[in-house]
């Protein structure tokens, strides 16, 4: 018996068939871990065309609350607690709970120990855990990866740009010495602190809002 032919759609027949295949170009992020849509009367191509628009508006939240954050922490080195909230609730009514909450728990996992030795600063933390909320364990992790990789390389081009290499050798070496001591690097020398406004810092939420770009063309 011969095979039977596949019939193949046109390009005009449907009104959604462009929908469908900008979904084979959407983010990742979005077509995986989007909230599913669990209404039964809906066809399987709308069904697809639903988790298109969650993951559009994912994406669109994900830019929107790093560079937001990106220019208040330029501009006024803070980074608002509103909008950080505002991420996390995106997240929770964009996402499956257990999705938001697993991302979230990994970046506070990460960042509390930092802030804690006063590594990073407070809306730091709440910036990357909304952003964990959003994007989940494992996109989270690729952005975290692209953001520390880009904040180095922002450092490195400061301290050859000013000249202070051998001071910035000493300050590592320092902070390696403490911690191998148990000890906070911080309480030896204050301008490690970076809450106390002695030490040169980078606005962490402008590196943010770089990895983020990163993050959507290279680390997906």
């Amino acid at each position: 018996m011969p095979p039977t032919p596949v019939r193949r759609r046109k390009a005009g027949e449907d009104g959604e068939t462009l929908r469908l295949r900008k979904l084979e170009a959407a983010p990742r992020i979005a077509a995986s871990s989007g909230k599913p849509i669990t209404d039964i009367g809906l066809s399987n191509k709308r069904k697809v065309a639903a988790n298109l628009d969650i993951a559009v508006a994912r994406l669109s939240v994900i830019f929107l609350v790093a560079f937001a954050a990106g220019w208040w922490d330029w501009r006024e080195r803070r980074i608002p607690n509103w909008l950080c909230l505002c991420g996390l609730l995106a997240a929770l009514m964009l996402n499956e709970i257990p999705f938001a909450l697993k991302g979230l728990a990994l970046a506070l996992a990460i960042h509390l120990p930092l802030y804690a030795l006063r590594a990073t600063g407070g809306g730091d933390v709440k910036l990357m855990a909304a952003l964990g909320s959003l994007m989940g364990v494992d996109d989270w992790l690729r952005l975290f990866i692209v953001s520390a990789v880009l904040g180095g390389v922002v450092a490195l081009g400061f301290v050859l740009s000013r000249g202070v290499v051998g001071e910035t050798l000493k300050r590592v070496g320092f902070v390696l010495a403490s911690l191998v001591r148990g000890k906070a690097p911080y309480e030896g020398r204050p301008e490690l602190d970076v809450r106390s406004g002695l030490g040169r810092t980078l606005p962490r939420g402008v590196v943010v809002a770089m990895a983020v770009v990163g993050w959507a063309v290279w680390g997906r």
